[in-house]
């Protein structure tokens, strides 16, 4: 995937600001790219995105989010942590019946299942060369014990009765924006109807982002606490 900006006011190049967003080469054998311009529209209707502008055969154009992407320092903190809980209320808070009613949501279950069923559609598991057919095997667990577990997880849920909700699905932190004591999310390509428990744990599952170990962070139970209050 490829971002570019443009920007039309040289005295200010934050203002009016548009983002060109490049899809990767089949990326949408994996992400629904008509449910994620749908979800866009939708978030910028409940003020909550910024506008798409419009959509071509592999890539969109939508408005710039102006701040300062999070780092693992800056979620720890109190003030932001509750922003962002905020933030994803209101995102939770949307009535997503009215869009499936009207057709305008082309499914009636979870965006994380469904999009797990894609991943597993498109997952290659058998090879031409015997060496790297065992490679494979000795390495990764089967396709099959993912489908058992996927049944596992989904009568899990069931059990659970997750409200399901309007969610972004992807908070790592590079899709957490701050600017001004205000928190704006971007990137919707898992965005969809999905479990609110789900949204709120992959939050915390992305806390340390992609190069730490929570580990080293210390005791994120107090932050925890901060986030649901």
């Amino acid at each position: 995937m490829s971002i570019i900006s443009f920007w039309a006011n040289n005295d200010d190049p934050k203002k009016d600001r548009i983002v060109f967003r490049i899809y990767g080469a089949k990326t949408e054998l994996i992400i629904d790219r008509k449910c994620e311009q749908l979800c866009m529209n939708i978030a910028f209707r409940n003020d909550l995105s910024p506008p798409l502008y419009c959509t071509f055969d592999n890539g969109i154009v939508y408005g710039f989010v102006p701040g300062r992407v999070i780092d693992t320092k800056g979620v720890r903190d109190i003030t932001i942590s509750r922003l962002i809980a905020r933030k994803l209320a209101k995102f939770h808070s949307i009535k997503i019946s009215q869009y499936i009613e009207n057709k305008m949501l082309d499914f009636h279950i979870p965006v994380f299942f469904r999009l797990i069923r894609r991943f597993l559609a498109a997952w290659k598991d058998r090879f031409g060369d015997p060496s790297s057919q065992n490679k494979f095997v000795g390495t990764f667990v089967s396709k099959a014990d993912i489908e058992l577990e996927v049944v596992f997880i989904e009568a899990a849920f069931e059990r659970l009765k997750s409200p399901v909700v309007f969610c972004h699905n992807d908070l790592l932190l590079n899709n957490i924006i701050y600017n001004n004591n205000e928190i704006g999310f971007i990137d919707f390509e898992y965005a969809g109807p999905n479990f609110q428990s789900f949204d709120i744990a992959n939050h915390f599952a992305e806390f340390a982002g992609f190069a730490s170990i929570l580990g080293n962070l210390g005791d994120c139970s107090q932050i925890d606490f901060n986030y649901l209050e």
